[in-house]
């Protein structure tokens, strides 16, 4: 099963016209700030426990479940053959290694020409609410914990885990990157931006 959170999000009337378009990571749009009225349409989801964890919808290029049997091991690491490249996998927190059959939940980030599935135990929901992180993390991948659907729940660093697919994943793009693409990238803001408590 494939899921575009973007325009899962625009059926439902969630997204503005602009970011309805959207259907890949070259499209998608920034963050928005932490602090704000404003709601932020949140995924919910669990992995390594049974406490609900969340990350930002407009971070997140798609949604799959995929047959856990195409998930293949190459250098030391799970990968999927994904769009015509391998995309790296990465477990949450480093816990316990892919499912070896039936369906396997990811979360896909990309940017670019880079992709990264985040494997998770099972897609919970979308949120649409505002987001105030009151505790701060003290696990390595968390930002802190925000009650979203009435639930503490962590949100989750999506930085730190790209970094454990790509270690360069935030470095500048080679210059022919560069040239074709306006504006910032959203994973920018991610950089620049810290979450207040």
């Amino acid at each position: 099963m494939i899921l575009d959170p973007n325009g899962i999000a625009a059926s439902a009337g969630d997204l503005d016209d602009d970011r309805a378009e959207a259907s890949d990571a070259k499209s998608a749009t920034k963050p928005r700030k932490s602090g704000t009225d404003e709601p932020v349409a949140m995924l919910v989801f669990r992995a390594g426990g049974d406490e609900p964890k969340a990350v930002p919808l407009s971070l997140i290029a798609r949604l799959e479940e995929i047959d856990a049997r195409t998930i293949e091991q190459s250098d030391g690491r799970y990968v999927l053959q994904y769009r015509g490249q391998l995309m790296p996998l990465v477990s949450f927190r480093g816990g316990k290694p892919p499912r070896t059959e039936g369906r396997q939940p990811i979360l896909v980030f990309a940017e670019r020409e880079r992709r990264m599935g985040l494997l998770v135990d099972e897609i919970v929901d979308i949120v649409d609410q505002q987001l105030k992180v009151q505790l701060g993390g003290e696990a390595q991948g968390t930002l802190g914990s925000a009650v979203i659907a009435g639930k503490a729940t962590d949100v989750i660093d999506a930085g730190y885990y790209l970094r454990q697919a790509h270690a360069n994943w935030f470095a500048a793009p080679p210059q022919s990157e560069k040239s074709g693409e306006a504006g910032g990238s959203c994973w920018s803001t991610i950089r620049r931006s810290s979450v207040t408590s």
